[in-house]
C-alpha cells in the first residue's frame, strides 16, 4: 500500500508541476509612452495617434507603444507594433507608422515604416 500511495503523491507533484509552468500570466504589451515626461499637449496628440492607428494596433497579441516630439511645424508620433514573445514584449524592425500632425493637431501625413 505504501508504494502505491508513494506513487500517486509522485504523480500528484509531477501534474502540480506541470499546471504551474503552464498557469503563467499572459504579457500584455503596447501602452508606452516617451517621453516620459510629456506634455498634456504631447499626449493629446498621442490620444489621437491611438485612435489615427486603431486598426494598425489591433491585431490579435500585439499592442503599440507610442513616441511623440515636436517638428518644426508641429508634431509626430512613432506608433510601434509590439508583441510577447517568451513572456517578453519586442518589435519587429520597420513594423510602425509614423504620424504627422500640423500645430493645430490635424493628421497631415502617415508615414510607413520600412
Amino acid at each position: 500500500m505504501t508504494d502505491a500511495i508513494g506513487e500517486r503523491l509522485v504523480l500528484m507533484v509531477l501534474i502540480a508541476a506541470g499546471l504551474s509552468g503552464c498557469s503563467q500570466a499572459e504579457v500584455s504589451c503596447g501602452g508606452d509612452i516617451q517621453p516620459r515626461n510629456a506634455s498634456s499637449e504631447a499626449l493629446e496628440l498621442v490620444s489621437k495617434a491611438k485612435s489615427d492607428a486603431a486598426a494598425f494596433c489591433s491585431e490579435h497579441g500585439m499592442g503599440c507603444d507610442f513616441s511623440v516630439g515636436r517638428t518644426r511645424k508641429g508634431w509626430s508620433v512613432a506608433v510601434t507594433r509590439t508583441f510577447a514573445v517568451d513572456g517578453k514584449c519586442v518589435s519587429r524592425v520597420g513594423d510602425e507608422k509614423f504620424f504627422v500632425y500640423d500645430a493645430q493637431g490635424a493628421l497631415i501625413e502617415v508615414i510607413e515604416g520600412m
